[in-house]
């Protein structure tokens, strides 16, 4: 039985509003630090020109489940610096 992963993004109010499916770990982990690396600039060039963050993710999730489980397996968490 093989697992799926998402990668989940949640806005400032902890609403998840973006979900992106994969169908191994090695291709989800390597876009999660993408994405998660990305964020971080983002988060970096606002804070350098005194820009609101409102509108970037708050948070990214990297999580896994399979048929078998009734659960979310956590993988790897991301909020900003």
């Amino acid at each position: 039985m093989s697992n799926t992963y998402e990668i989940r993004a949640f806005n400032q109010k902890g609403n998840c509003y973006s979900v992106r499916t994969f169908g191994n770990e090695k291709e989800a982990l390597i876009s999660f630090d993408k994405i998660c690396n990305k964020m971080q600039g983002y988060y970096d060039v606002c804070k350098e020109n005194d820009l609101t963050t409102s509108f970037l993710a708050a948070d990214y999730q990297l999580v896994a489940y399979n048929e078998a489980m009734t659960w979310l397996e956590e993988i790897k968490t991301w909020e900003p610096a």
